[in-house]
């Protein structure tokens, strides 16, 4: 018998409640009764993407018209990143801006603001609405940068960190984006595995560096290169050395250490309205002071071989069909997502993963099991819009690990970015001097 032939609507709407209220950490402010799927709650600073209160939701930090790309600027190229995120108090607050420069590594590099910022050294921000039309009130900010008071003169990483009132010791948002100054030419190309255990489920990133008109002295202590799958950092392979050196031309090919394990395309969801249910989403409606979201149940993967379809590569887009401003007039809607696990043998945590919580797997998004449905469910707030995610449990690394549910397959499409970062030890610190991304469709 069917997990959703057991129980009939009105047990199904207390049973989403009891699960969302299980899940949340008490509050007084006016926000989602269910975890937030991104946030710490801690307010150290940390040189990485993260969310330090539970009532800033739905950050994105991306080039200015390119939702899905990386927040890489050119240097000497008038581009601009926009900077997005919701405060669910519903209540307008001084919030300001700080750029820091960090090395390859993203720990905070040894230059001052002013041999990197041309400008103000901090702002605040000022481009805010409030929602219009929504069950859960928030106020949108939205925030342009470079800009005509902060000009940034140097490549390299850097950390944007939004803090209350100017205070660096409260962030309440930290963001990575990347600043290029093309010397080197990337040619990149994607192959299966060379590893005989891996052939099947991994893919290899081989690259050639060419530098023409830039004079790199001693590549092996000057370099460093790192490469990312679909953007995330938690998975990145780092510590590449050339393995050929030739005049003007570094050639990186492994054979075995430096593989991305393939993974299955990514699941989705489509909350863009909640007028209607979509073909993954099972129904939609108000419950109380709320929208609730029930996704069709999903099944493993694992065993099931390749099915090829487009994705976003984990990615998502805030959208409202419902009205005409899709940042200020899209609503929070409570989604519970349904794992079956009809054989009992995963036995473990499970998580749900994607760009929408950094990958990152915590009590907030760790699935409950029922053992006697042998189902494993979560209910997490997102704005309206297009997601994508997957399952996972923790690897023995302690990362991610999707191939116990979804799958890992070498025909798989992922994008891959390769940095390079150079250090001139008369200028003490890590220029970005190239930046590539490749995607694998149509290689395999």
């Amino acid at each position: 018998m069917s997990f959703y032939s057991r129980y009939p609507k009105v047990f199904l709407l207390f049973w989403t409640a009891l699960v969302a209220s299980c899940a949340a950490p008490s509050s007084t402010t006016r926000t989602s009764s269910s975890p937030s799927p991104d946030y710490i709650g801690e307010r150290v600073l940390r040189y990485d993407n993260k969310v330090y209160t539970k009532t800033i939701r739905t950050v994105t930090l991306n080039p200015v018209g390119n939702p899905l790309d990386l927040p890489i600027l050119t240097l000497g190229v008038p581009q601009n990143l926009e900077l997005r995120f919701d405060d669910l108090t519903g209540d307008l607050n001084n919030y300001s801006y700080h750029v820091i420069h960090c090395n390859a590594d993203w720990t905070p590099s040894d230059l001052i603001e002013m041999q990197y910022i041309d400008g103000f050294f901090s702002d605040f921000i000022t481009d805010y609405q409030v929602s219009f039309s929504t069950l859960i009130p928030f106020v949108h900010y939205r925030l342009e940068f470079p800009n005509s008071g902060m000009r940034l003169l140097l490549s390299g990483n850097y950390l944007l960190v939004v803090t209350e009132n100017n205070d660096m010791s409260k962030p309440i948002i930290s963001q990575r984006f990347m600043v290029v100054e093309s010397r080197v030419l990337i040619d990149p190309s994607v192959r299966q595995s060379s590893t005989i255990d891996d052939r099947s489920r991994a893919q290899a990133v081989d690259f050639i560096v060419q530098h023409p008109s830039f004079d790199i002295g001693n590549p092996l202590r000057d370099l460093q290169a790192i490469v990312l799958q679909n953007g995330r950092w938690d998975n990145m392979v780092t510590g590449l050395q050339p393995t050929f050196i030739r005049e003007k031309s570094l050639e990186y090919r492994y054979e075995t250490g430096k593989d991305f394990k393939a993974g299955n395309e990514y699941r989705k969801f489509n909350i863009s309205s909640v007028r209607y249910n979509t073909e993954d989403v099972t129904a939609i409606y108000r419950d109380s002071s709320r929208f609730v979201a029930l996704l069709t149940p999903d099944l493993p993967r694992n065993k099931l071989g390749y099915r090829t379809w487009r994705d976003i590569n984990g990615r998502f887009l805030v959208r409202s069909t419902d009205g005409f401003n899709d940042f200020s007039e899209s609503d929070y809607i409570d989604v519970t997502f349904l794992l079956q696990d009809r054989n009992g043998l995963l036995g473990k945590p499970v998580y749900v993963v994607g760009m929408f919580n950094r990958y990152e797997q915590t009590g907030s998004n760790k699935m409950l099991y029922n053992q006697e449905d042998k189902t494993y469910s979560l209910t997490l707030p997102f704005k309206q819009g297009y997601y994508e995610y997957l399952y996972t449990v923790k690897g023995r690394d302690g990362l991610p690990d999707v191939a116990p549910i979804e799958g890992s397959y070498f025909e798989t499409e992922n994008d891959y970015t390769i940095l390079i970062y150079y250090r001139d030890i008369s200028n003490d610190y890590d220029q970005l001097i190239g930046a590539k991304t490749v995607s694998t469709r149509d290689v395999f």
